[in-house]
């Protein structure tokens, strides 16, 4: 199970995203919610990828200088997370997977 880490500015409804990707890739990835003002004490090393959520986007180059360049930090497109729709961000993750040569912890 890989694990991600979701970074908002409150914390509420990125949980309620967490729970939509972790059902929507059928427990393959394990995700986290944090907000932006704790997200970089609860860094583990098994995290790859960090999502943020669309209200704090303008963060994407801070939260990249924090979490370093060994992870991927993408923002979730309003829209969809609006939606809460899990399986577009598990598509999502995976493609980041794919562009980025991450390997898949066994």
């Amino acid at each position: 199970m890989e694990k991600v880490m979701l970074v908002c500015n409150g914390g509420m409804s990125t949980s309620i995203m967490a729970k939509q990707i972790h059902e929507a890739s059928e427990g393959r990835y394990e995700v986290k919610a944090y907000s932006e003002s704790v997200y970089a004490n609860n860094l583990d090393d098994d995290i790859k990828v960090v999502l943020i959520a669309p209200q704090i986007r303008f963060l994407k180059d801070d939260i990249q200088a924090i979490v370093g360049p060994n992870r991927v930090v993408e923002a979730i497109d309003m829209q969809t997370y609006g939606l809460m729709n899990g399986k577009k961000v598990t598509k999502l993750i995976d493609k980041l997977y794919r562009e980025h040569g991450l390997e898949v912890s066994e």
